[in-house]
């Protein structure tokens, strides 16, 4: 049986399985830093208990690459290499998963869209430090 909270709805519903579509599934992410803090708040917080879900958001790997590319100043010299789909459109992607991450808002005090102590790390910043770590080992 097929998990309903994970099937596509209205309009994505009729185009999930074309090929078309299988280029612009996504799925979702969040900052491992993100996680240990979730990891700490929940062990100092007895309400914390049962599953708590935490996700920055729905992503296609397109994103990464596109806030990669957004850096300023660039960090890292993807400019040499082509972009494998520049005809992307983020505003066409069908988000199959969509995590309610209230309970880590209302119980660990992790809120999305916003940064800082209390919020996600951006998908820029991930970019960033990964690209700023790659670049530090010679990669």
């Amino acid at each position: 049986m097929k998990h309903p909270k994970l099937q596509p709805s209205g309009a994505s519903a009729q185009s999930a399985n074309t090929p078309e579509a299988l280029g612009t599934l996504c799925s979702a992410w969040v900052d491992v830093r993100d996680l240990a803090k979730a990891h700490v708040r929940a062990i100092q917080r007895p309400e914390a208990t049962g599953r708590i879900i935490l996700s920055a958001g729905a992503f296609k790997w397109h994103d990464f690459l596109n806030a990669a590319r957004s850096l300023q100043p660039p960090v890292y010299p993807l400019s040499k290499y082509a972009d494998p789909n520049p005809d992307y459109d983020q505003t066409k992607t069908i988000h199959l998963l969509d995590f309610d991450v209230s309970k880590a808002e209302h119980v660990l005090d992790i809120h999305l869209h916003k940064e800082g102590t209390d919020g996600y790390i951006s998908m820029e910043k991930l970019s960033r430090d990964v690209l700023e770590d790659f670049k530090s080992r010679g990669w």
